[in-house]
């Protein structure tokens, strides 16, 4: 029986591995200063907050992006001397 050939779809999802743990940590301090700058009780906080939401958003967006060409050059088999490559990590 001849199998068919996977996607691309199919071999960019098989090779998904979990993010970092400082990627995740990223995601934690974007949440948690946006749920600072969103509170109404703050009294000259909510601008540090606002700032860090951003920076931290351009942070996780610029990493998303740079996994997204790790991801596309993997698909395109083009294989690094290391098996540790894509990974989302900042």
């Amino acid at each position: 029986m001849i199998t068919p050939a996977p996607t691309l779809a199919a071999v960019w999802l098989s090779t998904i591995k979990r993010p970092s743990p400082i990627f995740v940590l990223l995601i934690v301090a974007a949440g948690a200063s946006a749920a600072v700058a969103w509170n109404d009780d703050l009294r000259g906080g909510r601008t540090y907050a606002v700032f860090a939401f951003v920076l931290l958003g351009w942070i996780i967006s610029l990493c998303l992006h740079e996994f997204a060409h790790a991801r596309t050059a993997f698909a395109a088999e083009c294989r690094p001397l290391d098996d540790k490559y894509p990974l989302l990590a900042p």
